[in-house]
């Protein structure tokens, strides 16, 4: 049977190196060609970014429909000066939808992207997060339909934070309202998280599910002894500013683990490596392997990853990595949230470190440590019966 043909709007590089300041592989691209790589096995996808030749690599057919403008310099520091977010450590701008939006305008071709539009043979055009949800009023074939995948909602992002740092951003009540109009017009919204499935579905709760991302089952599962020579632990994040600190929570961590007498080696790994400062990257109490190209050399002999995740309105690409090499995670009650399956089973969130570690133990001498997790979680996570229902 031949497949439907659907467009992927998009994946943009130079938008995500420029913005956010981290590498190509930051957890939004991650996710996004997670659910490239399930829709390719229903639909006849067509990528609309400005790299087609890193698509077409992976078998994927590509267009390009970006320019090769630069962003305004001088608007984006008059941006991030009106419109600063606080966090307890300083005054950092929080991407907000507007200036996502003004980015990808400024980016755009459009007489490339209205050539592409006018194709009567698609039958879907999926909106890859919410700068793209914008351009969804550019699409006036109503033969096509429309479909958002909602990857970190703006607004559900800042009500998080305004809980936590108790600061009100001045465009969030807009945000909200703008997100909630445009999508009336989509057939489906598929939201990432928990998080943002329970604010979507309230809104339209016949257009929206919930696509986690892709855990591949592991050729083993991880296995601690009772009285371990040695624990191997590591942290992995992209270079968005928070990762540091979060990283250096994890450290925390390891420190507690240690004085209790746990033998621990500790690895840093990820883009974050390069925003640590000079002492940090040169503590011996730690190594740090920074961006590794071929994870599988060094994750196969990984043990335990330490997610110390507080707020978002994502779901943490980290977390499904190491779930995907079959490792214990220890996180936090934010992060076990959209991998409820794998609950005492890989993933552990107790008041003491050292109690989850007994229970990884335990857990390893067990006949029960199976990979029953992982078919629950892909039998609840397949995108095709998802859209179908």
């Amino acid at each position: 049977m031949k497949k439907k043909k659907l467009l992927f709007l998009g994946c943009n590089f130079k938008l995500e190196e420029i913005y956010t300041g981290t590498p190509q592989n930051n957890g939004a691209m991650a996710y996004s060609f997670d659910i490239l790589c399930e829709l390719q096995k229903y639909f006849d996808v067509t990528v609309l970014t400005d790299n087609p030749s890193f698509f077409v690599k992976k078998n994927f057919k590509a267009v390009n429909i970006f320019s090769d403008n630069e962003l305004d310099v001088n608007f984006s520091e008059k941006w991030r000066s009106l419109f600063c977010f606080n966090t307890e450590s300083g005054k950092i701008f929080q991407r907000d939808v507007f200036y996502r939006n003004w980015s990808i305008i400024s980016l755009l071709n459009t007489e490339l992207f209205n050539k592409v539009l006018k194709d009567t043979s698609y039958s879907y055009i999926v909106f890859n997060r919410i700068e793209y949800l914008f351009l969804s009023f550019l699409c006036k074939n109503q033969a096509i339909k429309k479909i958002f995948v909602t990857q970190d909602s703006q607004y559900i992002r800042k009500k998080n934070f305004s809980k936590i740092y108790r600061d009100n951003h001045p465009l969030m009540a807009v945000e909200g309202l703008y997100e909630k109009h445009l999508l009336s017009q989509f057939v489906k919204i598929i939201a990432i998280s928990p998080n943002e499935f329970k604010y979507f579905d309230a809104l339209y709760p016949k257009k929206t599910l919930l696509f986690r991302p892709t855990i591949s089952t592991p050729k083993a599962l991880a296995k601690i002894e009772k009285n371990p020579n040695c624990i191997r632990v590591y942290f992995i994040g992209s270079g968005h500013f928070y990762m540091k600190q979060q990283f250096l929570q994890a450290y925390e961590i390891v420190k507690h683990l240690r004085k209790n007498k746990w033998n621990i080696e500790f690895y840093g790994i990820g883009a974050f490596c390069k925003i640590l400062s000079k002492s940090e990257l040169n503590n011996n109490e730690y190594k740090i392997l920074g961006e590794i190209e071929d994870l599988n050399k060094v994750m196969l002999d990984m043990q335990v990853q330490i997610a110390t995740i507080t707020s978002g309105s994502g779901v943490p690409t980290k977390i499904a990595c190491g779930l995907s090499f079959g490792h214990f995670i220890l996180t936090t009650n934010f992060g076990k949230k959209a991998f409820e399956e794998f609950e005492n089973k890989r993933l552990f969130f107790d008041a003491s470190p050292d109690t989850s570690l007994r229970k990884m133990i335990k857990l390893s001498k067990e006949d029960d440590d199976d990979f029953s997790a992982y078919y629950d979680y892909s039998k609840k996570n397949n995108l095709m019966g998802l859209l179908n229902k």
